[in-house]
């Protein structure tokens, strides 16, 4: 037996009235909203877990070049004898002139290194797990030790931009929030608009024995089927959205822009806000209808 929710309604003629003819394109006006807001989301939700993972527990110690020359290799021999008898220091390890060239191409272009600039040499400092060491003391010793080093402890902007990461995604969800509850305002006042259009075919359905909730069941199946239209649409809308800006992020290239392209998982995330803009849909309907009738008794 088909269920009454997706079959047309026989006794209501909801097609030939206006109060829901906007319905669809509001729900898939709000569903494509809720795509972007909660994909902004689960991006910087993944961004800042890679950041803390990558940085955590990570210096970086920066041998400046003089004026039209290299580092002094003895800055770099010094720098890393007292990093390697600095306590809480596992490992420091100097980076090669490919892999400087290679950070600093978003900035210098391809091949810097090769081009005659002096370029900095970096040690990647690796600290011991939970150890909290005083990068500022560290900071004073390198710098009397070997000339032209800098200390750069990645703790204390990694810490800002999480917290304006977090902050930009509380935004996100907090927009989510209220495009549920605009979504629900707006089924509300489309319900009673329905309501107040077919009133008098009601109160005849009503004096030949017909309850409230086959009434409510007729504008629930009716509220579904257009949630359902307008939820699919945005949603389309949506992921087409999100891959053009991954394509042209992942054309601009260099590593200036992270990677905005969503994994598997959270695409099934986002599958999931049409059937859930329909489910607040059908249940806003229900819930209103059958308290406007109750009150109509």
């Amino acid at each position: 037996m088909i269920s009454p929710l997706f079959t047309p309604s026989r006794d209501l003629p909801f097609g030939r009235d206006a109060s829901g003819r906007y319905l669809p394109w509001i729900i898939g006006f709000m569903v494509h909203l809720a795509v972007l807001a909660l994909a902004a989301a689960m991006l910087l939700s993944s961004l800042g877990g890679g950041w803390r993972s990558d940085l955590a527990g990570k210096l970086s110690v920066q041998i400046m070049p003089g004026i039209d020359a290299a580092p002094d290799d003895s800055s770099t021999a010094k720098a890393l004898e007292l990093l390697s008898a600095t306590p809480g220091v596992v490992a420091a390890e100097p980076l090669s002139d490919e892999h400087v060239s290679k950070l600093l191409e978003p900035w210098l272009g391809p091949g810097s290194a090769g081009q005659g600039l002096p370029m900095p040499r970096l040690i990647d400092v690796t600290l011991q797990p939970g150890f909290r060491i005083d990068a500022a003391a560290l900071a004073r010793d390198l710098a009397r030790a070997a000339p032209g080093a800098v200390l750069d402890d990645h703790g204390v902007w990694l810490g800002r931009l999480l917290s304006i990461s977090r902050a930009i995604e509380a935004i996100a969800l907090s927009i989510l929030a209220l495009i549920v509850i605009a979504a629900t305002a707006t089924v509300a006042f489309t319900m009673r608009a329905g309501l107040a259009i077919h009133e008098e075919i009601i109160e005849v359905l009503h004096l030949v024995g017909a309850e409230d909730r086959y009434i409510a069941g007729q504008f629930q199946a009716h509220a579904l089927r257009l949630a359902l239209k307008g939820g699919i649409g945005g949603f389309v809308l949506g992921a087409a959205t999100l891959t053009a800006l991954g394509w042209i992020a992942g054309g601009i290239g260099g590593g200036l822009i992270p990677d905005l392209m969503l994994t598997i998982p959270q695409w099934l995330a986002l599958a999931c806000l049409p059937v859930a803009a329909a489910a607040i849909v059908t249940i806003t309907a229900h819930l209103t209808v059958i308290r406007a009738l109750a009150r109509m008794a």
